[in-house]
């Protein structure tokens, strides 16, 4: 609020509020004019399912436009291969369409790097994407940086004051977009040294995604063997030991790839959730509403076939409510975890199957459920006496 901001509060009080103590007029008065201040302090801004005032929470707009959400994959070779394995990730799935628009050697250290506002403006026009994925670096990690006809070698301080400086312009510019970003981390690669240059970089993007609050998606431990060493082969999404890796220890196969996009998939499958659920919820109510309106509406329809008492009526719209509530259920917790041998542990937890959920009990902290202390920490929960795996009674002398 500007200081020169003034606010008039003008009351006109009845002929029998005349006799009302000067206190409590007083009081009144004071009410109405911090009604008007809060008024003015905070403004409210109603959720509008169009226009251009469109408010929501979610990292993904819940409005696309045609009800189609574009994906928009920029970078370099192994931004290739991640829009192959997007597509076919998401083959099955109508509402979200990936664009490819990865091209081989680019990068941010060239003079044609990848964001320059001549060549990333058109395509921004034209596609208008939701989600934009990037992965660079396969070409950085080696390449100088010419300054006029100066050369700055690959970590020097100069360099990465320029290569920091193009990040900030393409981050800047999607920003104005207002499209949701992702920035994948680069993966380990073979040659040590190579490899090393990729940890720098990957420090580099992580930083920017977190000062200009984006999201950064790590797939380093997805590709390492039980040793954190890199690997060539690993067990795929359906557990299989395969190649994943190219020869050159840089790029991967078709089956690296669709693993690859499989952490991808998988952040942007989360927001997806997140944002449908945005959408479909403030226009249909809570699900306590919700319960109630359909059992209103089964009741009302019971009520118009011919012979329908009261315990009929009592019966239906109970068991309609019982199967509104398990359908409800059914919508869990999905939790992720990456194990040290590359394997991703994807879990549903719901209340049917959580016991700490159930039965309309007091739930537990989701940092303390055995799911999560098993799953995701990786934890071993104690032993019960007695059952197959309390050695205590059984020792061997």
């Amino acid at each position: 609020m500007n200081i020169d901001h003034q606010i008039h509060v003008r009351t006109k009080l009845p002929s029998h509020a005349l006799h009302v103590a000067p206190r409590r007029r007083l009081q009144k008065t004071f009410a109405l004019i911090a009604l008007v201040l809060m008024s003015h302090l905070v403004p409210i801004q109603p959720l509008m399912a169009q226009g251009a005032g469109l408010q929501y929470s979610s990292y993904v707009t819940p409005f696309p436009e045609r009800g189609t959400y574009r994906v928009l994959v920029l970078g370099d070779s192994i931004g290739e291969g991640l829009s192959f394995g997007l597509s076919k990730a998401f083959k099955n799935d109508r509402s979200l369409q990936v664009i490819n628009r990865a091209k081989w050697g680019t990068g941010f250290s060239r003079r044609r790097y990848i964001g320059r506002a001549r060549e990333l403006e058109p395509l921004l026009t034209s596609i208008k994407p939701d989600i934009v994925l990037i992965t660079v670096g396969a070409k950085d990690a080696i390449a100088s940086i010419l300054e006029g006809n100066k050369k700055h070698r690959f970590g020097s301080d100069r360099w990465k004051q320029i290569y920091s400086q193009r990040l900030d312009a393409i981050l800047r510019r999607l920003k104005k977009q207002k499209t949701a970003v992702y920035w994948i981390g680069l993966p380990i690669m073979r040659d040590p040294a190579f490899n090393e240059n990729m940890n720098t970089l990957n420090e580099m993007f992580r930083e920017k995604a977190h000062l200009n609050n984006i999201k950064f998606i790590d797939t380093w431990n997805g590709f390492v063997d039980q040793y954190g060493n890199f690997s060539p082969y690993g067990p795929d999404l359906d557990g299989r030991v395969l190649r994943l890796r190219d020869k050159d220890g840089i790029r991967f196969t078709g089956t690296g790839y669709r693993k690859l996009a499989h952490y991808v998939e998988r952040e942007i499958r989360r927001d997806l959730i997140a944002a449908r659920s945005e959408r479909n919820i403030p226009l249909a109510g809570d699900a306590s509403e919700q319960r109630e309106i359909n059992q209103k509406k089964s009741i009302g329809k019971l009520a118009k076939i011919p012979g329908a008492n009261s315990a009929d009526q009592s019966n239906a719209a109970r068991k309609t409510a019982s199967r509104t509530t398990s359908s409800a259920a059914a919508f869990g917790e999905v939790i992720a975890s990456d194990r040290a041998s590359g394997l991703t542990l994807l879990s549903s937890i719901t209340r049917t199957n959580d016991p700490s959920l159930s039965g309309g009990r007091h739930t537990l902290p989701l940092t303390l459920r055995p799911y999560y202390r098993v799953l995701v920490k990786g934890e071993t929960l104690a032993s019960k006496p007695g059952r197959s795996d309390d050695f205590t009674q059984n020792k061997i002398n």
